[in-house]
């Protein structure tokens, strides 16, 4: 029996048949393997991704709200300055005739406040240019002494100022259509 056994027996050295079947049997089994394995891991890697997406997404978000609160905080900020200046020149505009050289003096000071001040932060090109027509005919009133002149000059006020309104609405809604 013994005889029997070495001789069924392969060597170590040199594989049998069937070893040579079961070899090359088992790599569809190892594709298998790798195929079950990118299953398992692919939800893994796709919740990482999302995951990424996710962070990137959000950030982009904080970044557009951000610059959103800005432009509408400038917004508000042109919009009261706009506001602030009409309510000077309105008021320049309505003194009685002969006017009270004092009273004008300090809305024409207030005046140049906000023109020097401020409004160099908020105003536009077609608004800049309005409220230096502004200025140029607010410094001619100022100068008049007579009564009729002073209605003329009065009147060419209320046109600059009007002037002006019309570019503060055009530049408010320039303002807001961009946006």
């Amino acid at each position: 029996m013994s005889q029997e056994n070495k001789t069924k027996r392969p060597s170590i050295t040199e594989p049998s048949q069937e070893d040579v079947k079961s070899i090359s049997s088992m790599k569809p089994a190892s594709r298998e393997i790798y195929t079950d394995l990118f299953i398992k891991m692919a939800p893994i890697f796709i919740s990482i991704i999302g995951f990424f997406w996710g962070i990137y997404q959000f950030n982009a978000q904080q970044e557009n709200n951000a610059k959103s609160e800005f432009d509408r905080r400038m917004f508000e900020k042109t919009l009261e300055t706009y506001a602030d200046i009409s309510k000077v020149v309105g008021k320049m505009t309505t003194l009685q005739l002969p006017r009270d050289s004092l009273i004008f003096d300090t809305l024409q000071k207030d005046f140049n406040e906000r023109y020097w001040g401020v409004m160099l932060l908020v105003q536009q090109d077609p608004v800049r240019q309005a409220l230096r027509e502004l200025k140029g005919e607010i410094k001619d009133a100022n100068e008049v002494k007579d009564v009729e002149s002073g209605r003329q000059e009065i009147s060419n006020l209320i046109l600059r100022q009007d002037h002006l309104s019309q570019k503060l609405r055009e530049a408010l809604q320039a303002y807001r259509s961009s946006k």
